[in-house]
């Protein structure tokens, strides 16, 4: 099988930009191999990456 999953930078202006991030994070990590359950983690590690900067 083979599948073209583009890499791309994603800006983080709003919360659905982050949507936008963990969608493709997930489609990048099962197409490499991972588990499901590892691309529960990489997911999840995206998001609470991409939450760093914001204002309290």
């Amino acid at each position: 099988m083979r599948a073209n999953v583009p890499l791309l930078t994603v800006i983080l202006r709003r919360e659905s930009d982050i949507l936008l991030a963990r969608q493709r994070a997930r489609q990048v990590s099962l197409f490499l191999g991972f588990s499901n359950g590892d691309t529960t983690r990489i997911t999840t590690a995206l998001s609470e990456m991409s939450r760093v900067g914001e204002p309290r």
